[in-house]
């Protein structure tokens, strides 16, 4: 890990940790993530919040709240942070600034985020529920793909859940 600093004047100064590896995370991972460009020209790439809580779930999983006490805190933040995310990608999609395909991407992978054990195990553990990262979509105008998802993959994907029984997103 390195962490950099910016000084910005009349503030305390800015500090990024830029990191070589996530515990849990492997190199396919980077594919879910933005590009964004700074005011100064430069591009930076942020990972998406479903990668974000990858991590956190493995650190937690591995390391234990003892001694990661903040990520029990950073899992129940990303959890709607996640399902935000993804309604603005379902924003993007219908105004036309991105393809569906994207988007069902980015969903099929924070669902497959919470339906491995581990986090099934914290979820007993702490009472995460990772079904929240599911979006509230009752409106599939400009968006056949993700309603053919919803209606087909999902319940096989989770079947608890269906068209008509996804969670409203946490305020």
């Amino acid at each position: 890990m390195a962490i950099l600093t910016k000084e910005v004047l009349g503030q305390d100064p800015l500090r990024i940790e830029v990191l070589k590896d996530v515990h849990g995370l492997r190199l396919t991972d980077l594919e879910f993530s933005t590009i964004i460009t700074t005011s100064a020209g430069r591009q930076v790439r942020l990972l998406d919040p479903a990668v974000l809580l990858k991590g956190k779930i493995s650190t937690l999983f591995h390391l234990g709240v003892e001694q990661r006490p903040s990520d029990e805190l950073h899992i129940r933040l990303l959890i709607p942070i996640t399902s935000a995310f993804l309604n603005e990608r379902i924003d993007a999609v219908r105004e036309g600034l991105t393809a569906e395909r994207s988007l069902l991407s980015a969903l099929r992978y924070a669902i497959d985020v919470g339906q491995s054990d581990q986090p099934h195990s914290l979820a007993k553990q702490y009472g995460f529920e990772f079904s929240a990262v599911m979006p509230t979509i009752n409106d599939f105008s400009k968006l056949p793909r993700l309603a053919k998802f919803m209606e087909i993959e999902l319940p096989r994907i989770l079947p608890s859940m269906d068209r008509g029984s996804i969670k409203p997103e946490i305020e």
